[in-house]
C-alpha cells in the first residue's frame, strides 16, 4: 500500500477501496518476481483500477452523471464526443483540458483495452517481467499526472 501511495499521492485516497486494492495487487504481483509465460496478470488488475478511477474522475468534473456507468452499455465514448456540451464546459474551464481528455481516452486504450484482451495481437501482450513492471508504472503515472491535473480544477474530494 505504501508503495502505491508513493507513486500515485493524493490520487490514492481518491480511490474506490477495491480499486485501491487492484493497484495494491499489481504491485504486489510486481514485487514477487513470480516466472510466468506471460506477464500480462501483473498489469491487469492496475488495468482494473484504471478504469475505475476514469469513471469516478469523469463522474467528478461532471462530464457523466453520478449512474451513467451503472447502465447497462454505458461507455466512453463521451469522452471523445466534441460537440458535447458538457465535454465543452470542461474544456473551456482550463486550456489544458482538452489535452487531458484525449490523454485519458488514450489511456484507457492502453492502459485497460489492450491489456484486458485475448487474442494473437502483439500489443495485448507482455513478454518480461520488466516491461510488466514498466506498464504498471506508466499506469501509476498516469493516474497521478491526470488526477493532478483535475484536482486543482474541480471539487474531486466533495463528490
Amino acid at each position: 500500500e505504501d508503495n502505491v501511495k508513493g507513486k500515485i499521492g493524493v490520487a490514492y485516497d481518491y480511490f474506490e477501496s477495491y480499486d485501491q486494492k487492484w493497484f495494491i495487487a499489481s504491485e504486489c504481483l510486481c514485487l514477487t518476481k513470480i516466472p510466468l509465460p506471460e506477464f500480462s496478470p501483473l498489469v491487469m488488475p492496475a488495468s482494473k483500477a484504471f478504469e475505475g478511477f476514469a469513471k469516478k474522475l469523469l463522474v467528478g468534473i461532471e462530464l457523466f452523471e453520478a449512474d451513467y456507468f451503472k447502465r447497462k452499455n454505458s461507455n466512453f465514448s463521451r469522452l471523445n464526443d466534441y460537440n458535447n456540451p458538457k465535454r465543452k464546459a470542461i474544456c473551456d474551464k482550463e486550456k489544458y483540458s482538452d489535452t487531458m481528455l484525449k490523454r485519458i481516452s488514450l489511456c484507457l486504450d492502453t492502459n485497460r483495452n489492450f491489456m484486458m484482451h485475448s487474442d494473437e495481437s502483439r500489443i495485448t501482450k507482455v513478454d518480461s517481467q520488466e516491461e510488466a513492471e514498466e506498464k504498471v508504472n506508466s499506469i501509476f503515472k498516469d493516474t497521478k499526472e491526470i488526477f493532478d491535473y483535475f484536482k486543482d480544477l474541480y471539487p474531486l474530494f466533495s463528490k
